[in-house]
């Protein structure tokens, strides 16, 4: 079945907030007088950074994502491109964008937020870049 909303839509409105200890809630209807949540109110802004040889962080990214290979490219948050898949631990984002029949691998570096609309969350670590990210 398919429905048209009575009114206005905010598409920037969350249906329903992250649970800390399980997955989203069945989504619902939301009620009129709520206080909204909006994705820009969702701050999930990471400084990410090139990690040092030695970070925990790299190692594991590297050992899971890469063959235990050295990644030694990084790529601006203003470079990234829609389909480009972010695999977060901490402040280290590890960007896997594929290029031609190859799988490339960057570290982010710069300021982003994961909360914005243009970039959808997948997995508990892992997003996608869908759009223009600022």
């Amino acid at each position: 079945s398919l429905y048209w909303p009575p009114g206005p839509a905010d598409l920037q409105r969350l249906q329903s907030p992250p649970q800390p200890n399980g997955p989203h809630p069945p989504p619902g209807s939301i009620h009129p007088h709520a206080a909204p949540v909006r994705r820009s109110d969702a701050h999930l802004r990471i400084v990410a950074h090139v990690p040092a040889v030695n970070d925990p962080s790299r190692a594991r990214l590297e050992r899971q994502y890469n063959n235990g290979q050295r990644i030694t490219g990084s790529l601006l948050v203003r470079r990234l491109l829609p389909e480009d898949r972010l695999l977060v631990d901490g402040n280290t984002i590890l960007v896997a964008r594929r290029e031609g029949n190859v799988m490339a691998r960057y570290w982010l570096d710069g300021s982003i937020d994961l909360g914005q609309s243009s970039v959808l969350k997948i997995a508990a670590n892992l997003y996608q870049v869908t759009g223009s990210v600022r």
